[in-house]
C-alpha cells in the first residue's frame, strides 16, 4: 500500500503485490473490494487479506463467504 501523504489510486480488479512482512510479499493479488481504509484482495491461492496502510491480515470467514458465495 502506499506511503502516508503518497496517493494512490486503487480499483476493483487491479492486480498488485501485498507485504506480508518486511521480507515476504505475495503476489499477484486482484483488488476485490475497496473500503474507505482498507483494501480486499485474493492472492494466487485464492485466500482473501485485508490490507490497510499498516497492515496485512487474513479476511475474517463472513467476509470470505459473501465474496465468494
Amino acid at each position: 500500500m502506499a506511503d502516508e501523504g503518497q496517493r494512490t489510486d486503487i480499483t476493483a480488479g487491479m492486480l498488485v503485490t501485498c507485504r506480508l512482512g518486511e521480507h515476504t510479499s505475495v503476489g499477484p493479488c486482484k483488488v476485490l473490494f475497496v473500503g474507505d481504509d482498507y483494501v480486499t484482495v485474493e492472492d494466487p491461492n485464492q485466500k482473501l487479506w485485508q490490507t490497510t496502510l499498516d497492515r496485512v491480515e487474513p479476511a475474517d470467514d463472513q467476509l470470505s463467504d459473501m465474496l465468494n458465495g
